[in-house]
């Protein structure tokens, strides 16, 4: 995060307690983070500010994750709140701990002791599992609105490809491009592909 903060502010200029937030909540490349904090100045000029909210930057990051993923998945409106999902209390608490874990993905390492934190990344992953109609998409839709991120769902009947290689290359884009940008994945209906692997 000190590190996103000064590509932030070698931009946008003196830190106002504003970048600490904003280098909290938008984990991207640093290539990213500056044509983000461009966008985001263009954002507030059109307002008529001369300062950048945290809004501006949202835009902007979603400006940059439209052009990337575009191409390899379709975005979803992440809106809600976690009491519009209807689930039992195991669950519910489950879902509240995958939250937690996803703000404090960063912090992680610096807890679990040297042993683990060399293979710890900070990517998290969820399997939510159910007939159809259970709640996950909405699920993944309340968590990414609650963490303030974008989400996209990918098609992967649209990434296989017959040629052998390909669908691991397509994946690896996919991977890639919302690492960048830090965006939620939703694989909908994943075990067509994935549940033979």
């Amino acid at each position: 995060p000190g590190a996103r903060r000064r590509h932030w502010q070698s931009v946008l200029g003196a830190d106002t307690g504003g970048l600490y937030r904003i280098a909290q909540l938008f984990r991207m490349s640093s290539g990213n983070i500056r044509r983000a904090a461009a966008l985001a100045q263009s954002y507030a000029a059109l307002a008529g500010r001369t300062s950048v909210e945290l809004d501006d930057v949202r835009e902007a990051a979603r400006a940059l994750s439209r052009e990337a993923l575009d191409a390899l998945a379709v975005r979803e409106p992440a809106r809600g709140d976690w009491s519009q999902v209807v689930c039992g209390r195991e669950t519910r608490q489950e879902l509240v701990t995958l939250e937690a874990r996803c703000r404090q993905r960063e912090k992680l390492a610096a807890t679990v002791g040297a042993a683990l934190a060399g293979s710890l990344n900070a990517g998290v992953r969820a399997l939510l599992k159910g007939p159809s109609g259970t709640g996950k998409t909405l699920a993944a839709r309340v968590l990414a609105a609650s963490l303030g991120m974008d989400l996209y769902r990918v098609d992967l009947s649209a990434l296989v490809n017959k040629y052998i290689g390909e669908t691991e290359k397509n994946l690896h884009r996919v991977f890639a491009r919302a690492e960048e940008l830090d965006v939620v994945l939703l694989f909908d209906e994943g075990d067509a592909l994935l549940g033979r692997r």
